[in-house]
């Protein structure tokens, strides 16, 4: 693993150059975005009146798509990080994660809840520790159980100045 210093005007230059360099890729998500966004809620208000069970259904499929696309928006910033161009098909692309995912956040839930249990103090630390678990399994494609030891092996920040890039 790597260290390196931790600059908050690079992370905030390498951002906007980013945005800037791909100003028409992010404008294309938004519109898809907004588009899956008004589908969503002209079939949420033609069903919630009188067809109850079919809205349940709608809104189980309405979760996995946000899901699915969440992911998408995770690899496409990692993609970016990695100086890799994405294409708009990333955004759907982590179907097959969608398992593994839901329960890594299950899990990630589970041990934040213990730590919260464990008087409050634990379970910050541990929401923390474990943020990136769902970025593991994306970026790597691997387990729920894998992922968590990995970032259970991520160095610690030292006085917020540095950080690791795991490998």
């Amino acid at each position: 693993m790597r260290t390196q210093k931790f600059s908050k005007k690079e992370a905030i230059q390498f951002g906007w150059n980013i945005m800037k360099n791909n100003l028409g890729f992010f404008i294309t998500i938004l519109l898809i975005m907004g588009l899956i966004f008004f589908a969503e809620i002209f079939v949420f208000e033609l069903l919630k009146e009188n067809f109850l069970f079919l809205y349940f259904i709608v809104s189980i499929i309405s979760w996995i798509i946000n899901t699915v696309i969440g992911m998408g928006f995770i690899k496409i910033a990692l993609k970016f990080c990695d100086n890799e161009k994405p294409t708009i098909s990333d955004l759907f692309s982590c179907f097959h994660l969608l398992f593994k995912v839901l329960l890594g956040a299950f899990l990630y839930g589970l041990i934040v809840c213990a730590g919260l249990i464990l008087f409050i103090i634990p379970g910050i630390i541990w929401l923390i520790k474990f943020w990136f678990l769902i970025y593991f399994i994306v970026d790597k494609e691997i387990g729920p159980i894998e992922a968590l030891k990995k970032v259970h092996r991520l160095p610690k920040v030292l006085n917020g100045t540095y950080f690791s890039l795991y490998c």
